[in-house]
């Protein structure tokens, strides 16, 4: 039961965090294709063809007024630079405080969720200590050479005779080599 939630919380977790992985920017490119990447737009692109940007606001305007047309060529970077600016780190925005408090529960219950097995198993451990003395204590007992008595159902005191002896015995062996 813990284990089929554990498996659960953390699919639950893992698919919460898809969503910074897919593409956030979509703009029309010089031949109407849609493109969609996780980095900016050259700012060649207008804005009126930037369908989607990151955090769902609207797109920004890259537009520059200027008086010509030469200093509107001196604006538009040349690929070299264009890639080099591409290439440069994006700063990562600060994480959602919602998401850190999802992932410090989710961290929380799987700790909880571990010191239980861990309990369950020292309470299994003990349990096979003790199965382990018993069948221990029983091969002893059963040892050939010694007489042994049990009560029948009228309350009549019965020796054990050598089939019942051997049997007890194998399931005293299967005991001990459960538990020890």
């Amino acid at each position: 039961m813990t284990r089929t939630r554990l498996h659960l919380l953390l699919a639950a977790i893992a698919l919460s965090f898809s969503g910074a992985a897919m593409a956030q920017w979509q703009w029309l490119d010089d031949n109407g294709n849609k493109v969609y990447s996780d980095r900016a737009p050259s700012p060649s692109v207008p804005a009126n063809r930037i369908l989607k940007q990151p955090g769902g606001a609207a797109p920004a305007s890259f537009a520059v007024p200027v008086d010509d047309a030469a200093e509107a060529a001196a604006i538009d970077a040349s690929p070299a630079q264009m890639q080099a600016a591409e290439s440069a780190p994006v700063p990562t925005p600060a994480p959602d405080p919602q998401q850190l408090q999802e992932a410090e529960q989710a961290k929380a219950e799987a700790a909880a969720a571990a010191a239980e097995a861990a309990e369950i198993e020292r309470k299994n451990a003990a349990i096979r200590k003790t199965n382990c003395e018993s069948a221990q204590r029983r091969l002893t007992q059963l040892e050939p050479g010694r007489r042994l008595s049990t009560v029948n159902a009228k309350g009549e005191t019965v020796f054990m005779d050598d089939a019942t002896r051997a049997t007890e015995r194998q399931r005293a062996q299967e005991m001990a080599r459960n538990n020890c």
